[in-house]
């Protein structure tokens, strides 16, 4: 037991500080875990801002690759618009002139229908007044042709009665 003597008086003359020296130690090494975990929290925050800017350049690149691709596919939008816009006012101006042919023709078209409208008209009046004119020398004829008769009924009688009737000699 006189070990467990002795120990015991070290420890009260020690035991303080044995306590002071375990605690310091306790500290100190809290403040170099925290100090541990401070540089590795520093160390994934600028490992962190590294990749935060690299995500960012990244980003930039490729949203100017899609403005760059945008502004091109509106470019081009804008130029097929403008292409269509072309061909459909030629086409129009074609359609246009063809139009004014046609119209010109139509009213060539209906001139010569008035003429032939016209000619037309007076050759049913020449018809019909060739119709009433032969009507009328049919019956011209008709009453020549009884007159002609009468004639030759009164010359058979007048060369009947020149027959009968004994000439005289002057």
């Amino acid at each position: 037991m006189a070990g467990f003597k002795q120990v015991e008086g070290f420890w009260q003359l020690f035991g303080s500080m044995l306590n002071t020296g375990l605690i310091v130690a306790s500290v100190l090494d809290f403040f170099i875990e925290v100090g541990g975990w401070v540089e590795r929290v520093e160390s994934d925050i600028r490992a962190n801002t590294i990749e935060i800017a690299r995500v960012e350049r990244d980003a930039d690149a490729k949203r100017g690759q899609i403005e760059k691709a945008q502004s091109e596919k509106w470019s081009a939008h804008d130029d097929l618009h403008k292409n269509r816009l072309a061909e459909v006012s030629k086409l129009e101006a074609a359609i246009g002139e063809r139009l004014k042919a046609l119209e010109k023709q139509a009213n060539d078209d209906d001139r010569r229908l008035a003429g032939f409208e016209y000619r037309t008209t007076i050759l049913e009046n020449m018809t019909e007044n060739i119709s009433t004119a032969i009507k009328e020398l049919q019956m011209a004829f008709n009453r020549q042709s009884g007159d002609i008769q009468v004639m030759k009924e009164i010359l058979q009688r007048m060369e009947a009665t020149i027959n009968r009737v004994p000439q005289r000699r002057s």
